[in-house]
């Protein structure tokens, strides 16, 4: 099911790395996502930014479903998308918004996702496939929190701990 829509996923992914990295638009956008505050002050034109980025990302989207669509299928039919949009976002947060490494994690979780129809013929239910990538999500969240706060114990007055 690897069709020459694949090039141009690539491609698209080697000029938005190098957008987001090397160009003034790739760092204004950087520093809006980071602190709003921060950019307003610094003079960047917040609005504007905020709708180039909506127009690219609609563009990005548009042609993901083009490729989709041309790919495999050559036409448009009802249900073609069985959740994507979903997988997408965890792929892009998983890959922390990096153009090169969501092609990573999406190829990861296409192993998965056609793994799970393979085991079908084991009589395993394919949502098996779908538990494994929220159980992942689940696991990286979890170790972010870990990774990010701390639980401390603090004595109240009373010589008590507490949280």
């Amino acid at each position: 099911r690897v069709h020459a829509g694949i090039i141009i996923v690539f491609v698209l992914a080697a000029v938005l790395t190098v957008v987001f990295r090397d160009s003034r638009w790739g760092y204004e956008t950087l520093v809006i996502g980071s602190n709003p505050t921060a950019a307003r002050y610094a003079g960047i034109n917040i609005p504007r930014n905020v709708l180039l980025v909506m127009l690219l990302s609609g563009a990005v989207c548009g042609m993901g479903g083009m490729i989709e669509v041309s790919g495999i299928v050559g036409k448009l039919q009802p249900g073609i998308s069985p959740g994507y949009g979903y997988t997408a976002i965890i792929v892009a947060w998983l890959a922390r918004l990096h153009p090169a490494a969501i092609i990573v994690v999406a190829f990861l979780f296409a192993i998965i996702h056609v793994g799970g129809f393979m085991v079908q013929t084991l009589g395993i239910p394919s949502a098996v496939a779908t538990m494994l990538q929220g159980a992942i999500l689940f696991f990286v969240v979890g170790a972010d929190i870990f990774t990010n706060y701390q639980l401390r114990l603090i004595k109240n007055e009373g010589g008590e701990e507490s949280e």
